[in-house]
């Protein structure tokens, strides 16, 4: 949305390109894979890491202590892309709780998807300023 806003104030297009996240599937987190997006998904780029790029990758996440217990669920043997599809965000990702609302996080799907449009209208209001 706001990347469709820079277009319409004159800017070039740009790709948007997404990497995975984690998301709730079956009552479990699942991470490294794309959720699956109403419609026809976008095709994926995997890129294979070598046992040195892996071994790094899990230095950088040894980084994050605070983030540990949500980084050491991700996988190290791969990266994944694609272009980004089109998201409305005013809506769920998917039906049913997220992920985080399973954690009682102090943040809710509703509100974050809130907050999310009200960021996307000021994105739209300044490319018409």
């Amino acid at each position: 949305m706001g990347a469709k806003s820079l277009v319409r104030g004159g800017h070039k297009p740009v790709a948007i390109v997404e990497m995975t996240s984690y998301h709730l599937r079956d009552s479990r987190c699942v991470t490294g894979e794309f959720l699956a997006t109403n419609g026809a998904s976008p095709p994926e780029l995997a890129v294979e890491l070598s046992l040195e790029e892996q071994e790094i990758k899990k230095k950088m996440i040894e980084c994050y202590r605070s983030q540990r217990l949500v980084l050491e669920a991700y996988p190290v043997k791969a990266e994944r892309f694609r272009l980004a599809p089109e998201y409305d965000f005013s809506y769920p990702p998917h039906p049913g709780k997220l992920w985080y609302e399973c954690l009682r996080w102090p943040i809710t799907g509703e509100r974050w998807r809130q907050l999310a449009v009200e960021a996307v209208t000021q994105c739209d209001e300044a490319a018409w300023a």
